[in-house]
């Protein structure tokens, strides 16, 4: 049960991660196309409204001797010349019938079988030489004319005839709408259309980059995944650890419980069985039978009085009558109480109670873990041994303290000593009575007040102090 717990919390967990994570990627994902596209269309824009002023990569004034352009950041001046040929510029004319439209066949930048506007890959192999960036191909605007023949308005753009501008003017029309993206040759533009002008951008750079930013969002996902799955398995058997404690817990309590109750049982069935063989015997007769059944079901009615407390006191519904009353008069009852028992058993009790000790708290739950503590020191002190109660105040707080000599414990059972049911000497525990449940309850009492209870024990004789604290009334 405890591991089907476990996974169903991990499962739970890694499908909240596994949400938040997709989120993420998404967010990353759409904010940066979203980035991109409003780049492009701003790019397309700016070469509506204004031709040739495209910001995007500005080729600035002629040079200082009135000759050719040059970028800002090119480390040599652009001559303002273009190879011969496909490449034309600003609001050039075309007509497929003017021969002079035809390229040089001896141009290095020829490519007449190539029906587009323009040739990137023989571009890539010479812009180094021409300090010319890719990104000016990225934007241009075709124009419709009045008389139905086509330009161009851009920095630079190259074709072989108005064939690949209307194929593209074709396509958006189809597509039917003012702002959107078209794929021509294999290749994606988006596109914006006011009156006769149509911008278009080449959306390729910018899909790769989406590209590589989607491998690279799935590796940190995939990484990030196998991480916080391996961190939720872990968490998830430290998160059901307390509720296996405490189911294996129940499971002791329940069988210590039912062990503690079966031996008074058989002895009341077992007396009852004599009184039963003897139907002529009188009461005085078998007085000492019954007797038996007396005791035995009183012990029976103290266990499950006791059982019934710590019920309560987990479930939070044990009444309580918080007052402000004299700790050093209770302790004092207490002591009186057990006088007479630590004399019969052969045990010196001593006291050292301050005087004037308020706290606020329950006057029976407070007397019981006094009486508890005291009653706890006489059955482990050793024979003929002393128990001391000390009560005193210290930075604000009451502190009790019940000593007793004899053994001590050992480290573990110093760990478990607070625990149901527990006996730290189980064959001398044999001759003590009770069932390992007034320390649990005293341990109760004490949380029930905001206080702290701790215990120190040695193993040469030093014996066992048990030590209260607990917040003074205002």
């Amino acid at each position: 049960m405890i591991r089907k717990l476990k996974w169903q919390f991990a499962a739970i967990t890694m499908s909240l991660i596994l949400i938040v994570l997709i989120g993420m990627i998404g967010a990353i994902y759409g904010t940066s196309a979203v980035r991109l596209k409003n780049q492009a269309t701003a790019s397309m824009q700016r070469m509506l409204e204004g031709g040739m002023e495209d910001p995007g990569i500005h080729i600035g004034p002629k040079n200082g001797n009135g000759q050719g352009y040059q970028r800002p950041d090119a480390e040599a001046p652009f001559d303002g010349t273009l190879p011969p040929g496909e490449w034309q510029t600003n609001a050039s004319e075309y007509d497929d019938d003017d021969p002079d439209d035809d390229a040089d066949d001896d141009s290095d930048w020829e490519d007449d079988d190539n029906d587009d506007l323009f040739d990137r890959d023989d571009f890539e192999e010479k812009k180094d030489d021409r300090h010319i960036d890719t990104n000016v191909l990225t934007t241009f605007v075709i124009v419709r004319e009045n008389d139905g023949t086509l330009r161009t308005e851009g920095r630079f753009v190259t074709f072989s005839g108005t064939e690949a501008m209307q194929s593209m003017l074709e396509l958006v029309e189809a597509d039917g709408r003012q702002n959107g993206r078209i794929e021509y040759d294999g290749t994606p533009y988006l596109y914006s259309v006011s009156a006769n002008k149509t911008a278009f951008h080449d959306w390729t750079q910018e899909k790769a980059e989406l590209a590589n930013l989607m491998g690279k969002l799935a590796l940190v996902f995939v990484v990030a995944l196998a991480a916080f799955g391996a961190i939720t398995v872990y968490l998830a058997g430290r998160v059901v650890q307390p509720i296996q404690k405490s189911m294996q817990e129940q499971k002791r309590f329940v069988a210590d419980a039912s062990h503690e109750l079966k031996t008074p049982l058989a002895v009341i069935m077992a007396n009852l069985s004599l009184v039963q063989s003897h139907p002529e015997s009188t009461v005085r007769e078998e007085g000492k039978w019954l007797s038996a059944i007396q005791e035995e079901g009183g012990r029976m009615q103290n266990l499950i009085a006791n059982l019934l407390y710590l019920a309560k006191s987990d479930d939070g519904s044990l009444q309580q009558t918080m007052k402000r009353l004299s700790l050093s008069d209770l302790a004092w009852e207490e002591m009186l109480r057990f006088e007479t028992i630590a004399y019969e058993a052969g045990r010196g009790l001593e006291e050292k109670i301050a005087q004037d000790v308020y706290v606020t708290g329950d006057e029976d739950q407070l007397k019981r873990m006094i009486g508890n503590l005291v009653e706890n020191a006489i059955k482990y002190s050793d024979e003929k041994g002393r128990i001391s109660l000390r009560l005193e105040t210290q930075a604000g707080k009451a502190v009790l303290t019940v000593h007793n000599t004899g053994q001590g414990m050992t480290e573990e059972q110093l760990q478990h000593v607070f625990e149901r049911f527990y006996r730290a000497d189980q064959a001398r525990s044999r001759d003590i009575p009770g069932y390992g449940l007034g320390l649990s309850i005293v341990s109760a009492i004490v949380d029930a007040h905001h206080g702290k209870i701790t215990v120190r024990s040695g193993q040469n004789g030093e014996g066992t102090s048990f030590i209260v604290t607990l917040p003074l009334a205002d």
